[in-house]
């Protein structure tokens, strides 16, 4: 990947970050268990693995999604 191309990422790219008042266990199921998941966002197939694909559901179609990173109650990033 060029600097280019990784810049144009960058700049296509939601980030934030946020406290929570629940436990990170419980943050984390609802992140990465589908139907918790499906709760409050989308119909999903997630399964929080490294390089593991999964997508979100929506009427017209599918989101198409890769587990970047996943540390099990501290980190989850997916493009």
């Amino acid at each position: 990947m060029t600097a280019k191309q990784h810049s144009n990422m960058a700049a296509d790219s939601i980030e934030f970050e946020c406290e929570l008042p629940d436990p990170p266990e419980k943050v984390w199921r609802a992140l990465t268990v589908p139907d918790l998941l499906a709760a409050w966002m989308m119909p999903n197939d997630i399964k929080p693995e490294i390089g593991g694909r999964f997508a979100f559901a929506k009427a017209d179609g599918q989101i198409e999604c890769e587990i970047l990173d996943a540390e099990p109650e501290r980190l989850l990033r997916y493009s």
